[in-house]
């Protein structure tokens, strides 16, 4: 029954997982906004930067992934990768810098010719050159400060240097799924580390109105920490932060202060995090 809840969450949360330390992550919203004045845009398929200023050309990709289920945790390691299908015609590479997101968007809302806030630190400094093939970006640093709430995980932006042509990727939505873009991460607490610690979760009623029943069953003494957190991470309630026996134990939630939609519930203990997801009505 374990190994069924974390397959249908897994499934969910739109994530696979590669091995015990590894995670491929892929895009919960990708888009490029053009806040210049040339009316160009990319397909829903594709991904530009330029910051070309004789054609007007102004594009920022933006990038946003879940990573609500590794909330809480330090990872070693976090690769953003892309695949670049067209370059400047005439060979000159895009030095490009990466940015934190300081503001919430999503793909579908968020008009094109809008420019989006971001903060002053470059997490990467990505250099992409006429090689149409994967690029490789390290944003450890980056995913860190979300995942220990540094910062608010509103997505990345990647903003070409001034006076650079283009480079082009493909997006999520692309036809070719194997080209799509995606997060790996590297040292995070594997799903079966936490078989040592919790031999299940469950939460009931979900969806819910007032109040469920959290029932977890701890195989050794354990200090757990149950919260819920919204869709972008942030802890939005504390249900319990304490010593617990090993055996079964049944929690109260009362989420009457909590709005109507979806969030997630956080179970961490010495081995790890286990997150379900859970639906308010």
């Amino acid at each position: 029954m374990k190994t069924f809840y974390i397959t249908i969450a897994a499934f969910l949360l739109g994530f696979t997982l590669l091995n015990a330390q590894s995670v491929k992550v892929y895009p919960s919203d990708d888009m490029t906004i053009n806040t210049g004045s040339s009316g160009m845009a990319p397909s829903d398929e594709e991904l530009w930067i330029a910051n070309w200023t004789a054609m007007q050309n102004f594009h920022q990709t933006l990038i946003k992934f879940d990573l609500t289920p590794y909330f809480g945790q330090t990872i070693t390691s976090a690769k953003l990768n892309l695949f670049q299908f067209f370059h400047a015609p005439d060979g000159t590479p895009t030095p490009s810098k990466l940015y934190a997101i300081t503001e919430n968007w999503d793909e579908a809302t968020w008009l094109v010719n809008a420019s989006i806030a971001y903060g002053d630190n470059e997490y990467a400094t990505p250099r992409f050159t006429s090689a149409l093939d994967w690029y490789e970006i390290n944003i450890t640093d980056l995913v860190n400060d979300w995942l220990n709430d540094n910062i608010e995980n509103y997505g990345l932006v990647i903003i070409a240097d001034p006076n650079t042509k283009f480079a082009e990727f493909y997006s999520k939505d692309a036809d070719d799924q194997s080209m799509h873009p995606f997060l790996e991460i590297e040292g995070i607490t594997a799903t079966n580390d936490m078989n040592a610690y919790v031999d299940d979760i469950s939460v009931f009623p979900n969806p819910m109105c007032q109040n469920a029943n959290i029932e977890f069953n701890l195989l050794s003494n354990q200090q757990v920490n149950i919260s819920i957190v919204n869709s972008v991470g942030m802890q939005v309630l504390q249900l319990c932060n304490k010593q617990f026996a090993a055996g079964m134990h049944i929690e109260t939630l009362s989420c009457g202060s909590l709005r109507t939609g979806v969030y997630y519930l956080r179970l961490q203990t010495n081995g790890g995090v286990l997150t379900r997801k859970i639906f308010i009505k």
